[in-house]
């Protein structure tokens, strides 16, 4: 069973998510991005160091509809316990060059070695999200030397054939710039994917902040430029043909796979059967949350990837579901459940209100 978190690891995950705000806040906009090329195609990264050297870096992997600044909110917490961050728009996201289709996540992972090549790192502790999560797998895969840890957030083995079609129905809503009727499709509101999308419609299943992070990333949609929605159509085409994770030999480094516990989209028995793939890794789901937990429950989000990224124990963190250790070379699966009480979510609220910054919302947009 998980001990239910106490003042005393209340107060330290307080301390840690508010130390140094603003001077992180100013460090992260003092580092100019670098813009750097690979086989003809341009993209730009962020390499932030800290005062103490020799301090494994975190990269961070964008989903879709990501770039640099969506990943702010998580370096400024890193940096604020003095741990180095990288963010990238590789090709095909933010800032980078459009990726035609046919360059698949092998080309994609080399870029990844390339950046790290040109800024000196030698390992890194890999954060990626949703559509980063293949190109995160393919990297660690290809170069486990680098790779520290792998956090994969919001992941399937590959996009399922039965809503192929729906995807391609959204690229001719998005031509007919129909932006209220695209966004509503892509969230699961209405349309071929209704109930199956971004967010969880189920009024009876509890969401965090479900308000607000269903108003952020509507918003975002039907915003897209002209660059964006090229981008998305681009990008869920090569998802399609070369997105598939391929489990047969997944690398040998240490890896936590989680989900919002009420994702409909990357849903957690999607997760879990990348997570059982390895030889050993961690798995677990967030409470009130589906595949935008990193709006509805941030602080809970932000301390898992902290702590799993820097090899310290997960087992006090408010608002996790079973911490699940599973893989092939595990015969019995070992969990430490957290007992569903109501003193869980009293502790929640006291974290919530002990954590979230007065005047500030998760703005980190979907993975």
């Amino acid at each position: 069973m998980h001990p239910t978190p106490d003042k005393t690891s209340l107060e330290k995950i307080k301390e840690g998510l508010d130390k140094g705000g603003y001077q992180c806040d100013q460090l992260i906009a003092s580092v100019a991005a670098k813009k750097l090329s690979f086989r003809g195609f341009s993209y730009y990264c962020k390499d932030i160091p800290v005062a103490t050297p020799d301090i494994t870096p975190t990269l961070f992997v964008s989903g879709a509809f990501q770039s640099m600044p969506s990943w702010h909110r998580f370096a400024r917490l890193f940096l604020g316990r003095g741990k180095p961050v990288i963010m990238v728009d590789l090709p095909g996201t933010g800032r980078a060059d459009p990726l035609p289709t046919e360059y698949g996540l092998d080309y994609l992972a080399a870029t990844i070695k390339h950046m790290l090549d040109e800024l000196g790192h030698h390992k890194v502790a890999v954060v990626a999200a949703s559509y980063g999560t293949p190109i995160a797998f393919r990297f660690a895969e290809l170069h486990p030397s680098m790779v520290e840890s792998l956090v994969l957030c919001g992941t399937m083995k590959e996009v399922p054939h039965h809503i192929h079609g729906d995807l391609a129905h959204s690229f001719q809503t998005l031509e007919e710039g129909k932006m209220e009727q695209f966004a509503n499709e892509l969230l699961g509101v209405s349309g071929p994917q209704q109930g199956c999308g971004l967010i969880c419609t189920d009024p009876e299943k509890p969401i965090a902040r479900r308000k607000l992070a269903h108003r952020l990333l509507y918003s975002q949609l039907i915003n897209m430029n002209a660059a964006d929605r090229e981008k998305y159509v681009i990008n869920t085409k090569r998802l399609l043909n070369h997105g598939q994770i391929a489990l047969g030999s997944p690398p040998a480094v240490r890896t936590l796979v989680f989900t919002g516990e009420h994702d409909c989209f990357t849903r957690p028995e999607f997760c879990r059967e990348i997570a059982s793939a390895f030889c050993k890794a961690t798995f677990t789901t967030i409470q009130q949350a589906d595949h935008l937990f990193h709006i509805e429950q941030f602080d809970t989000t932000a301390e898992l990837l902290f702590r799993f990224s820097y090899n310290q124990p997960i087992d006090d963190i408010p608002m996790l579901n079973a911490i699940e250790l599973v893989g092939r070379k595990i015969k019995k699966r070992f969990s430490l459940q957290k007992a569903q009480t109501s003193s869980n979510l009293h502790c929640q609220k006291k974290f919530n209100q002990a954590t979230m910054p007065k005047g500030r919302s998760s703005l980190a947009l979907t993975p």
